[in-house]
């Protein structure tokens, strides 16, 4: 298996086992779940799909049959004290420059989930985009310099999955993100769970049919 095909097993897995949780918890509230990028037992982004999910994310709530929140997952194999949050696609200086999921994605929320651990977060896009884009003084610059937040977090490669692509983030500590509101007053971390760990000993997962909302 290449290393492409063993991170999307690892992503199908992850994305069932969040459906698994929050299906039975989404009904109490009125609400169902569908993938966007996923139609029974498909699971490779094709055509209008992939564009589709490229755009608002992997998946939709629904309030009846009207659009309640869009959701994109994002799954890390390990957990971390930080969140990446991808800057650049692909970033090189021979003219490929593609904008990461800040920029382009256009979901209200991303659930961030930590595989090993089953900690989930579920952040706010469009508060998570405001508060990183805030003009703020540069931290312990007695000169009053101003910057963008966003560029006093550390710019990083992404080195987690072997990809063509350079991928460039920036590392934000969940400690931050939890106790960050934007200038508005609204929070960034809606919520954090735990769910069950997916590690090397759980059952494969990428064969199961996912639940229908």
């Amino acid at each position: 298996m290449s290393s492409f095909d063993r991170n999307v097993s690892f992503e199908d897995a992850c994305i069932r086992r969040i459906v698994r949780h929050f299906v039975p918890i989404l009904a109490d509230a009125g609400l169902s779940l569908m993938l966007v990028q996923r139609t029974q037992d498909e699971t490779r982004k094709q055509g209008l799909v992939r564009d589709l999910q490229k755009a608002i994310g992997d998946a939709i709530l629904l309030k009846g049959n009207r659009i309640h929140r869009t959701v994109d997952f994002k799954c890390e194999r390990r957990s971390s004290r930080n969140i990446f949050v991808e800057t650049y696609s692909n970033l090189d200086l021979e003219g490929h420059l593609a904008p990461g999921w800040l920029h382009h994605l256009q979901t209200d929320e991303i659930w961030y989930l930590f595989a090993d651990t089953g900690a989930l977060h579920r952040i706010c896009l469009p508060s998570l985009r405001a508060w990183l884009g805030e003009v703020v003084p540069v931290h312990g610059d007695p000169s009053g310099r101003r910057q963008v937040r966003l560029m006093g977090f550390r710019e990083v490669l992404q080195q987690t999955h072997a990809q063509p692509n350079r991928t460039v983030g920036r590392l934000i500590p969940l400690v931050t993100l939890e106790a960050a509101r934007t200038s508005e007053g609204r929070k960034i971390v809606l919520n954090s769970y735990v769910l069950p760990p997916l590690g090397p000993e759980t059952p494969d997962e990428t064969s199961a049919a996912i639940p229908s909302p």
